[in-house]
């Protein structure tokens, strides 16, 4: 069984990581800097996922490099949608 041996704090990271960063404005899509706070500032935060898709689609992201999970960050953007909160616009 292979165990980890390394520990990083968070001053030797070079960006917050958004599973560990419950901050307003920590990136939660790090190749196009989709924040949380700029996220459910929109009128429909969901709408981000189709900024965002045609992007991934057409190869113009570098997850693997810019996002600590080394992966895609769509689900993660997804959960951020999913919980902005929309009274926010109906009381407009």
């Amino acid at each position: 069984m292979c165990q980890a041996t390394s520990t990083f704090t968070t001053e030797a990271l070079k960006v917050p990581v958004f599973q560990k960063d419950p901050g307003e404005d920590v990136l939660v899509c790090y190749c196009f800097g989709w924040t949380r706070r700029r996220i459910q500032s929109l009128d429909e935060p969901c709408s981000v996922i189709e900024q965002i898709t045609p992007h991934l689609q057409a190869g113009r992201c570098g997850c693997e490099v810019n996002n600590p999970q080394g992966r895609w960050c769509l689900q993660n953007v997804r959960s951020v949608c999913q919980e902005a909160p929309t009274e926010k616009h109906e009381m407009r």
